[in-house]
């Protein structure tokens, strides 16, 4: 009865148990081991009966011989074959990473572990050593190169767009009529050249920090990295429990003096990742396109508006573009991945545009980053994001600028 229960509770485990569930660590892994330890003890106790005749297949044995390069390969090979990589999901993704596994633990166990352990490679290390050393020295550096070029922008190879003061892009707001440029009203900090703040989380961070040289234009940065607006506290991010990081709800004063401190003519406000995820909210986890949810979130933004541009500068909401952070084990997207979730908080700013036409306008970031309404890792050849969420150097400089500063420079002097 006892292996019985184990069986069942280990097909169980199998089926509903994600490795990152909190549960998971207050006992319910000691109870996985105490369900496996049940089988294994009735399969020694009573070596005629089911459980022992069932391990004892050939099949499984087998299975049982190459276990060890079933456990080292099958991590890198499910963290490399992805929904995104194959299109498959569910029970088809989980068979091919199954099977491959098993393939690649095949060969592994005849072609290295085998060989090792009878010691046919030591007579032959003597003479692979200096070409191993090689090989991992190529591979090294080649390594390192590829993270610098990722991480780091290259002012040889990235051109700064000129800054042309043009009429804004057909989704700003028109100027009204005998409306003061934001660049002449009274108060206005001293300076030439028109000011421009981006506000926001690490997304907005990375937007404004890769910015290449613009001149007839300053821009600073004054996002708060690891922070969106919404404060609830009980977060569910990959589907695990969070918070906020402890600066987070100070996000309105952090903002005012960013404000006070530049005076800007144009704030750009870009929100992404923090307003997507699940918050508990009246007892329950909640999330954008949810009407509660919804109400919450409309209040925040506002007072962001607010904020923003209290000094007389225009605002300019930045759509937040699609993400592919992370993969569900069973390859799905988790929910702050979902694309009807970024559809739905774009609508919120359109909505927040609306109610402020003389002063807000919004910029369709998410299809100039996002073609044909889809995430996608690479423009033309060209990586644009770094982890599927922030922006890389060379999308901000090549893609996003010449398509953004004309028209953030229009909407301050005009």
């Amino acid at each position: 009865m006892l292996a019985l229960a184990g069986t069942l509770g280990t097909a169980w485990l199998w089926t509903h148990a994600d490795g990152t569930d909190a549960w998971l660590y207050r006992g319910g892994f000691t109870a996985a081991a105490l369900a496996v330890a049940a089988v294994l003890a009735h399969a020694v106790a009573s070596p005629r009966g089911p459980t022992a005749w069932v391990l004892a297949l050939p099949p499984l044995v087998w299975l049982g011989r190459i276990s060890y390069g079933l456990y080292l390969w099958h991590w890198p090979l499910f963290q490399f074959v992805t929904a995104e990589r194959t299109g498959l999901s569910g029970p088809a993704l989980l068979g091919l990473r199954c099977g491959l596994t098993v393939a690649v633990a095949t060969v592994s166990f005849y072609a290295i572990e085998q060989p090792i352990r009878r010691g046919r490679w030591m007579r032959r290390l003597p003479r692979l050593a200096p070409v191993a050393a090689v090989v991992l020295a190529i591979a090294a550096v080649a390594a390192t190169v590829s993270v610098a070029t990722v991480a780091q922008p290259t002012s040889s190879v990235v051109a700064a767009p000129p800054v042309v003061i043009a009429a804004p892009h057909t989704s700003a707001a028109a100027p009204s009529p005998g409306r003061t440029p934001p660049m002449r009203r009274a108060g206005r900090a001293p300076g030439n050249q028109p000011r421009v703040t981006f506000f926001g989380d690490s997304v907005s961070w990375t937007l404004g920090t890769y910015l290449p040289a613009h001149p007839g234009l300053t821009t600073t940065v004054r996002a708060v990295q690891g922070c969106g607006i919404a404060t609830l506290p009980d977060i569910l991010e990959e589907g695990t429990p969070h918070t906020n990081y402890d600066y987070c709800p100070a996000w309105p004063t952090i903002w005012r003096k960013g404000l006070a401190a530049d005076d800007p003519d144009v704030s750009v406000v870009l929100l992404d990742r923090w307003e997507l995820m699940d918050r508990r909210l009246n007892g329950t986890y909640q999330h954008v396109g949810q009407p509660d949810f919804d109400t919450y979130l409309g209040s925040l933004l506002d007072q962001a508006v607010q904020i923003v541009g209290s000094r007389g500068a225009r605002v300019v909401l930045l759509t937040a573009p699609y993400t592919h952070r992370s993969e569900r084990p069973d390859g799905g997207l988790y929910g702050e991945d979902q694309p009807a979730r970024v559809d739905a908080w774009n609508a919120l700013l359109r909505t927040e545009a609306a109610e402020h036409p003389d002063n807000v306008t919004v910029l369709d970031l998410n299809k100039v980053i996002c073609p044909g309404s889809t995430f996608t890792w690479s423009i033309n050849g060209m990586r644009v994001r770094s982890d599927g969420l922030h922006f890389t150097p060379a999308a901000v400089q090549r893609i996003i600028a010449p398509w953004l500063l004309p028209q953030l420079a229009a909407l301050a002097t005009s």
